[in-house]
């Protein structure tokens, strides 16, 4: 029987589904990684003009192949895969930013906002600096305590210290290590014992916040087991901290800014 004579051609579709499956791959990596490469050096300018070119060669091959159906099928499919990672990207920069945003909440968290309240005489009287919270409950749902001109009164919460001086000349501390944010702490001179010093005692005060030192007014005490509110502290949602003198002392501590300021003001003018 005679052989039969078969004609052998390797061009089938077979091996264009393979070579335009190469192609699209080559053109998806291009698309990918182009925008991440970008030359340097002596040979930059030719290197653009490589890319020029590729970028030529690459609008060349998609319209050759958009005049396929094969080729039409690939590039959608490159098309679909592009938009998916555009919008994998946008998930990540937005996911990037949200964990940027809480690492520096968390960090803000961590940090310590300390705020220090001091008042100083200089005569032999006892006197007490109390810091009295203004709606501020403790950890067992009580409001803290009121202040008490006829006793003396320590700390309230566990992270504050606060320093007794039962005969001047003194200063007395109250630090808390964290501020409360929106609270709001009324600053009173409790003038306790004359220690047979029957003149007034002049006690001035100051608090420190964010490294800076801040005044608050002098006041003149003459009656033992009293206390005087010379103004409230407000603790804002950033942390920070602002002063407000009571009625009593608006005007004199006004008066004391200013006579505190004037010789500042000198002295930068004559730098």
């Amino acid at each position: 029987m005679r052989a039969r004579q078969r004609e052998i051609n390797i061009f089938n579709m077979s091996l264009l589904d393979i070579l335009c499956g190469a192609l699209g791959v080559f053109c998806f990596m291009t698309l990918v990684l182009f925008p991440y490469w970008k030359p340097t050096g002596p040979n930059a300018k030719e290197a653009q003009q490589d890319i020029t070119a590729m970028e030529e060669e690459l609008r060349s091959l998609r319209e050759k192949l958009s005049k396929s159906a094969d080729g039409q099928k690939l590039m959608q499919q490159m098309d679909d895969l592009q938009r998916r990672i555009q919008k994998q990207q946008g998930d990540l920069n937005r996911a990037k930013q949200e964990l940027e945003q809480a690492q520096q909440k968390a960090r803000k968290l961590e940090a310590r906002n300390p705020l220090v309240v001091g008042m100083a005489w200089r005569s032999s009287h006892d006197v007490d600096l109390f810091l009295e919270g203004v709606n501020i409950k403790t950890s067992k749902g009580e409001l803290t305590p009121r202040m008490d001109p006829s006793k003396k009164q320590d700390r309230t919460f566990s992270d504050e210290i606060r320093t007794e001086v039962r005969q001047g000349p003194g200063t007395e501390l109250w630090s808390a290590r964290d501020g409360s944010p929106g609270g709001e702490q009324k600053v009173y001179y409790k003038y306790f014992g004359s220690n047979g010093n029957g003149s007034p005692v002049s006690v001035s005060g100051y608090y420190l916040f964010d490294g800076k030192l801040f005044y608050m007014p002098t006041a003149s005490l003459s009656q033992e087991r009293t206390g005087t509110w010379v103004g409230t502290l407000f603790t804002a949602r950033d942390y920070s901290v602002k002063f407000e003198p009571s009625p009593e002392f608006k005007e004199s501590f006004a008066k004391e800014l200013a006579a505190i300021q004037k010789p500042a003001a000198k002295k930068g003018a004559g730098e």
